[in-house]
């Protein structure tokens, strides 16, 4: 298993998750079953990310400012995921918090993909990185049943 390359399908299933709420042309009901399904594909991945990748390079002075910027962006992201859950998806403020949050994210996936992954290669031997990348698994699917979920999910047949 590589890390990295673990990381980088999560982003990109993200970003195709994000496209499908972009579309105008979805009903609200729609967008509902997306967003639940971005809720935890992102949540679960913040978790296990924090717990197995940006812990360990918290502990290196060489990425610990990175890694705390990072740390700040997944917060940024569930305080704007916990705004897009309580917004109507028919609203042009979906659009607007749901626009916020896509470049939040994209900014957060280049940086991540780009300097905190240049400190974890040179921190990190393959077998660590292997071994962190069946933890992440580990964590990601430990995390999704134990996830908040969103108020969303309550009322996800309106619409």
């Amino acid at each position: 298993m590589d890390l990295y390359q673990i990381i980088r399908d999560d982003h990109r299933t993200v970003r195709d998750e994000l496209k499908a709420l972009s579309d105008k042309t979805q009903p609200a009901r729609a967008k509902e079953r997306v967003f639940l399904k971005l809720w935890r594909i992102l949540m679960s991945h913040n978790l296990a990310e924090e717990k197995v990748f940006y812990t360990p390079l918290l502990e290196n002075d060489s990425s610990k400012d990175a890694a705390s910027e990072a740390l700040e962006e997944h917060r940024v992201a569930r305080t704007v995921m916990k705004e897009i859950d309580t917004t109507p998806p028919d609203g042009g403020q979906w659009s607007a918090k749901l626009t916020v949050l896509r470049e939040l994210l994209e900014h957060h996936f280049h940086e991540e993909e780009g300097t905190l992954f240049d400190h974890a290669r040179s921190l990190f031997s393959d077998e660590q990185t292997q071994q962190m990348a069946k933890d992440f698994m580990t964590e990601k699917h430990r995390a999704a049943p134990s996830l908040e979920m969103p108020a969303m999910a309550g009322h996800s047949g309106k619409g």
